[in-house]
């Protein structure tokens, strides 16, 4: 019933979640929450289908978990970008699964690499984490704007910081003279968009620029400003992660095609994929090369060196070291 439910809302190319935005940091996102576990019932039910030889059914799962993650593109909330891309990685874990279990019917693949790469165009002019970082704007010049109201949310706000910062932020906010915080931020906030223009993996050099004007902040003794910032850092990396597991998906999608094609056979260098399913081959959004691909006697790994920006040659991440990984082992014959 959950998946029915699913696949009508996936048939609708647009949507959005009610939520009252105009509350600014005190929005409740209660969505959030239930669709992590959306995604991983998704996941599992593309893997039972799969293993019950049902690769039909399968593609329709990973479709209606990348409409999933679709629907919270254009949400201007940082958090709801970082949830989109853990569906995105669940969905791409599903289709991982679900490649090593059973061959995949060429309509469906069509199809996949299809919505795919719409999402992949879309991640890489950064439209859904522009937006995020757009609405942390508007939200902290708000706060600024407001010192009584910054003041009364402190408590919620900061439980991370130590005594002294938030006496510190305390005294800041009852002085009311917040002028020169609210144009710091605003100004390094115009200088991160500005860097945010930059294509991967040139973009993630706005990481360093947040992680310097945090830096900046601190030395101004501007301690709210360094504050609203802290909460951008590593912003690129995610947004990074998140065009790595569409990337991955697409080659291995024109992988499956072009099996499907050539007797049963995977190419020797993803370069035979165009061109044919894609139209060039994709590459890494964190160092911009190619993405690695080895071919083995039965299926191959294929990955991105990840956030901490090492070739492990194809070690699985664990937490931040390691590489994103997508392996078919042992693949089912591919359909005639």
């Amino acid at each position: 019933d959950m998946l029915q439910f699913f696949a009508q809302g996936a048939r609708y190319e647009h949507s959005r979640y009610p939520v009252d935005l105009s509350l600014g940091v005190e929005a409740a996102f209660p969505h959030l929450g239930k669709m992590k576990e959306a995604g991983q019932v998704i996941e599992l039910a593309a893997v039972l289908h799969a293993e019950s030889n049902d690769a039909k059914s399968a593609a329709n799962d990973l479709s209606l978990a990348l409409a999933l993650a679709g629907s919270l593109r254009a949400e201007p909330n940082q958090h709801s970008q970082f949830v989109r891309t853990r569906l995105v990685a669940l969905a791409m874990a599903g289709l991982e699964q679900g490649l090593n279990r059973a061959a995949w019917p060429a309509q469906e693949l069509a199809e996949i690499l299809r919505l795919l790469q719409n999402m992949e165009a879309y991640d890489a002019r950064g439209e859904g984490f522009s937006r995020g970082v757009i609405g942390e704007r508007v939200t902290a010049i708000t706060l600024l704007g407001r010192p009584d109201k910054f003041l009364e949310l402190l408590p919620v706000l900061g439980v991370d910081i130590s005594a002294e910062r938030r006496a510190q932020m305390v005294a800041r906010l009852q002085s009311g003279t917040l002028q020169s915080e609210e144009r710091y931020y605003d100004q390094a906030l115009i200088r991160l968009m500005t860097a945010r223009q930059q294509v991967f993996p040139d973009r993630l050099k706005s990481d360093d620029l947040i992680r310097q004007e945090v830096t900046d902040a601190a030395t101004k003794q501007f301690v709210l400003a360094e504050f609203l910032l802290s909460g951008l850092r590593n912003v690129a990396s995610k947004e990074a992660e998140c065009l790595a597991y569409l990337r991955l998906g697409l080659a291995a999608t024109a992988l499956e095609q072009f099996r499907i094609a050539h007797d049963n056979r995977y190419p020797a260098t993803l370069s035979e994929l165009t061109p044919g399913p894609l139209a060039c081959v994709p590459t890494d959004p964190y160092d911009g090369q190619p993405l690695r691909y080895k071919p083995k006697s039965d299926g191959y790994v294929l990955y991105s060196i990840g956030p901490d920006l090492k070739d492990k040659f194809g070690q699985r991440l664990s937490g931040k070291q390691g590489n994103i990984v997508f392996e078919v082992v042992t693949p089912a014959n591919a359909p005639r």
